[in-house]
């Protein structure tokens, strides 16, 4: 007998009486319906249950299935959802139609910079750019060879009416680098006029080209003074102007300008005489004569030195120098120095020279002269006098000849007259004056006079 039914017996004899617990007929006819042993874990009998289930559509992942868990050796409960039932894959499906496209994304940030690439091909020359400005004028290159001489122009000739037209301005309108002889007419001077290679300049049809003229003018040296029982003063040079360029004038002063002059202008040459000498008696040494450019610009004048003194020496180109303790006589600015002042009854004063005062080389002794190169040669002008008998009788380099200071060679004993002046003019070339002697060196012509007289510029030359 089942359990069900022994119980169900045991309740009656107990007298429990019936309750919820109590086994019923209904009971009773199910358990008539299970065979004997029957294991409800029999497969066959789950089956049968199973299959007695009702058949639903309605399952959701959280519904509960049975699961043989083989890693535990036991069944149990999980969820669809975690069972994750999965069948065998079927066969791929049709491709879907392509999406929309989506929105694009952010840009990335920059990758590293690659590799340089390898040179590529040479392109295509392109269409030619439009022409660009005009450069910077570049340096003038060396001046080529001389060309051969041209062809003779044509010649024209004119009469009766005629007459041949000429380029025509003003002086602004003048044209610049012309060959020597181009022609043209000036509208505000009213006149043709050429272009002088010579001169670097126009020069009008009526006008002749201006040319530099130097000069040196000397006048006579003063003459010596006397004075018994003394040294008298020696005589002052002869005063001195110099246009000479690189050279002094009197006094060590700049030289003066140089003339400008034309052909056909002229000079009158006045040369000084030496001042006379004191004779034996108590006397001034004589002043030496002025010596003188007169030209078309005005006059050009040098003194005569200053006589040489038995008290005060004479004023003059240089000054006479002192006797018996008095002073010299006083110089020219721009052409000489004073004479020296004298040493009581010992030593007379020299005469004062172009270049320096009397009494500067030693007492007694005459100031320098000037020297120049005016000839060619280098010599000396315009010498003060001397008073004792000393290796320096012409006082500073001065002659007879050029405007030295007479000396006064002894004690007691009269006075040497004064050298007379010299006047010498010099330009560049060739002779194109006459007057004087005349000498060309060295590219430049020279025209001295030791006497009075003319010069004239003659466009013959």
């Amino acid at each position: 007998m089942s359990k069900s039914k022994n119980r169900l017996i045991a309740d009656l004899v107990s007298g429990g009486g019936v309750t919820d617990e109590n086994f019923t007929f209904a009971d009773h006819t199910k358990l008539d319906g299970i065979e004997a042993s029957a294991d409800v874990t029999d497969v066959s009998n789950v089956k049968a249950a199973l299959s007695q289930l009702s058949t639903g559509t309605d399952a959701t992942g959280s519904d509960f299935i049975p699961v043989y868990d083989t890693s535990a050796g036991t069944w149990e409960k999980q969820t669809i959802t975690n069972a994750a039932l999965q069948g065998i894959q079927g066969i791929d499906g049709d491709d879907g139609a392509t999406g929309a496209t989506g929105s694009q994304g952010v840009q990335g940030i920059q990758g590293i910079k690659g590799d340089k690439g390898d040179k590529g091909d040479t392109g295509s020359q392109g269409i030619q750019g439009a022409t660009g400005a005009t450069g910077a004028q570049g340096i003038q290159g060396i001046q080529g060879a001389t060309g051969a001489t041209g062809a003779q122009g044509a010649s024209f000739s004119g009469s009766g009416t005629g007459a041949v037209q000429i380029p025509a301005g003003t002086i602004s309108q003048r044209p610049s680098g012309q060959v020597h002889g181009a022609f043209r007419y000036n509208t505000e001077t009213f006149e043709g006029e050429f272009y002088s290679t010579t001169k670097g300049q126009w020069v009008g049809a009526n006008q002749k080209p201006k040319f530099a003229v130097e000069y040196i003018v000397v006048a006579g040296g003063g003459g010596a003074g006397y004075r018994g029982s003394r040294w008298a003063g020696g005589g002052g040079g002869g005063g001195y102007r110099s246009s000479v360029v690189g050279e002094y004038s009197g006094g060590n002063a700049s030289p003066e300008p140089r003339l400008q002059e034309i052909d056909g202008n002229h000079f009158i040459i006045v040369v000084g005489a030496g001042g006379s000498g004191s004779p034996t008696s108590v006397w001034q040494g004589g002043n030496g004569g002025d010596s003188e450019i007169q030209h078309s610009g005005g006059l050009i004048t040098s003194l005569g030195g200053g006589g040489g003194g038995s008290y005060v020496g004479l004023d003059g180109g240089s000054g006479g120098g002192g006797c018996n303790g008095d002073r010299g006589g006083y110089g020219t600015v721009g052409q000489g120095f004073m004479g020296g002042i004298s040493y009581g009854n010992s030593y007379g004063g020299g005469g004062g020279g172009a270049g320096e005062a009397g009494n500067t080389d030693g007492v007694s002794q005459g100031g320098d002269g000037i020297s120049s190169s005016i000839t060619g040669s280098s010599r000396y002008y315009a010498g003060g006098g001397t008073t004792t008998n000393m290796a320096n009788a012409l006082g500073g380099n001065g002659t007879a000849s050029y405007g030295g200071g007479g000396n006064a060679p002894a004690y007691s004993a009269g006075g040497n007259v004064g050298g007379q002046g010299i006047v010498i003019i010099r330009y560049d070339g060739a002779q194109r004056a006459t007057g004087g002697s005349i000498t060309t060196t060295g590219g430049k012509t020279y025209h001295s006079f030791t006497t009075s007289g003319t010069l004239q510029f003659d466009s013959l030359f």
